[in-house]
């Protein structure tokens, strides 16, 4: 299953957890998150699997949208494990 990410940004309030990331992950890619303690790992695993809504940006998971400006698909609907 592929993932794309394209200027997802998010934040809580008015703070600013993700600003403008962008990941692109073929199908059968592995890969990680790593960073220090409040950099937005969780929040961006989150925002991939729909538990949390981005504030801009857009998100595709086997080439389907699943979010961006004009789409929200929940949680349940998207296939990600978490």
């Amino acid at each position: 299953m592929s993932l794309q990410v394209e200027g997802l940004s998010a934040a809580y309030g008015a703070t600013k957890v993700l600003y403008d990331v962008g990941l692109d992950l073929p199908q059968g890619a592995v890969a990680s998150v790593v960073g220090p303690s409040g950099s937005g790992k969780t929040t961006l695993l989150r925002c991939v699997a729909g538990f949390e809504r981005p504030t801009a940006g857009s998100v595709a998971v086997a080439g389907r949208t699943v979010f961006d400006s004009t789409r929200y698909v929940p949680p349940h609907e998207r296939g990600v494990g978490y």
